[in-house]
């Protein structure tokens, strides 16, 4: 409503358009966080320190790789798409 009310019809279209994109994206990262979860949940229970600080190390690591992979996989998915528009 903002984003229409100063800078116009096209820029709230635009928003609108990739809410669902976006939506996705966030939505399978939560998926991994909630399924490592429940991975350390299970070794928590268990008592077996051992996988347990595997599977936190292997949580961090998956993390920081998907913080890392998913900027890029947008700003060049943004660069072909604009580039196709001739933009």
């Amino acid at each position: 409503m903002i984003v229409g009310r100063f800078l116009g019809q096209d820029a709230l279209a635009a928003v609108g358009a990739t809410a669902a994109i976006f939506e996705l994206i966030v939505g399978f990262s939560l998926g991994v966080g909630n399924g490592m979860g429940v991975i350390i949940a299970r070794y928590y229970g268990a008592n077996n320190h051992r996988l347990l600080k595997r599977a936190v190390g292997a949580t961090l690591v998956i993390g920081a790789f998907l913080s890392l992979l998913r900027p890029l996989s947008e700003v060049s998915a943004c660069i072909l798409f604009f580039s196709s528009l001739n933009a």
